[in-house]
């Protein structure tokens, strides 16, 4: 559904159902596949800076609650990346219950709940940002999942939560953790 006259701050809402393993990768515009890295579009609180630009997703766009950023459920999820995007006033910022997903390139802003969560085997978070959530920052449950490049800071609870068999993590910052950083 699209909205208001395609002014800047306009929306557009839908949900996309897809069934097979995809990237799916915010770009500058649609002359380029180049990844618009939204990590370097925010300072350290999560305000986005001067002449910077990310592609937004915006979970609340009529205000709190909000919705999830990106849910990879069901088994054309499997395998499936999501990249290059800011997700802010959401639930959770990214959540996978499905086998092999990443999430890579991702700030996660302002989260009401985890910043991004994959329960799933094999899956893997790569040099994404997560900053102000109030649960926890970034969470991995499953067997072979991969948490490297991250930096999580000013949440709730614990910044980075690796559980399962053969968890790996490298080179992750975390700071103002409430319960831990690790």
């Amino acid at each position: 559904r699209k909205t208001g006259k395609g002014k800047p701050n306009d929306g557009y809402y839908e949900n996309v159902v897809v069934d097979k393993d995809v990237t799916i990768r915010g770009v500058a515009n649609n002359r380029s596949t180049a990844c618009l890295d939204p990590r370097q579009a925010f300072d350290d609180l999560g305000r986005l800076r001067r002449n910077k630009t990310a592609v937004i997703v915006d979970a609340a766009p009529a205000g709190d609650p909000g919705g999830d950023g990106f849910v990879m459920v069901g088994a054309g999820a499997a395998g499936a990346t999501v990249e290059c995007f800011a997700v802010r006033h959401g639930q959770n910022g990214v959540v996978s219950v499905e086998d092999d997903t990443t999430a890579n390139r991702i700030a996660a802003i302002g989260q009401n709940q985890s910043g991004i969560v994959m329960v799933a085997d094999g899956t893997q978070v790569l040099d994404s940002l997560v900053i102000g959530s109030d649960g926890v920052g970034l969470a991995i449950v499953g067997d072979d999942g991969l948490a490297r490049g991250n930096w999580v800071r000013s949440v709730d609870e614990s910044c980075i939560v690796l559980v399962g068999n053969d968890p790996a993590m490298t080179d992750n910052h975390a700071r103002r953790c409430s319960d831990a950083g690790f």
